[in-house]
């Protein structure tokens, strides 16, 4: 069962190369896509998951319904938008393959990495416009197999 695992673990990989490939070329991440892959990683959790479905399904609450609510609130307080649905998508879907924990603290890794690559890059870009969220997303997700799994 361990090579089913690493292709499940491969899939997330994928799934978010995908979705930072498209972010970064078009501006939109297409839910259907993450859907399914969201759909793949509760599916597989029981048998790959760290701790099983109901610790991936808290992953998709936490990785989806956080960012979900600091969009609206954000909405709401400043009348423009923070994130795109696919965005909240694209964090639920990660939360389904790594549990409710680890989503937590992707997330934490994603807002570190947008705060500094926007420090660095300000004084040659200027206030950036709209940040392409999945390149961090990939990069999080990569930094947290090599350090979970290896």
């Amino acid at each position: 069962m361990g090579w089913v695992c690493g292709w499940w673990w491969a899939g997330l990989v994928a799934v978010t190369l995908w979705a930072a490939i498209e972010d970064v070329r078009s501006g939109t991440l297409p839910i259907w896509g993450l859907l399914a892959a969201l759909v793949i990683g509760l599916a597989g959790s029981p048998f790959c998951g760290s701790r099983g479905f109901f610790w991936s399904l808290g992953g998709v609450l936490w990785g989806g319904g956080l960012p979900l609510a600091a969009a609206v609130l954000f909405r709401a307080v400043t009348g423009r938008e923070a994130l795109g649905g696919g965005d909240v998508v694209l964090l639920a879907c990660v939360g389904a393959y790594v549990g409710s924990a680890a989503v937590l603290l992707l997330l934490l890794a994603v807002c570190v990495a947008v705060l500094v690559a926007g420090a660095v890059m300000a004084p040659w870009r200027g206030r950036p416009r709209r940040v392409r969220l999945a390149p961090y997303v990939l990069a999080a997700v990569i930094f947290y197999l090599m350090v979970s799994l290896l």
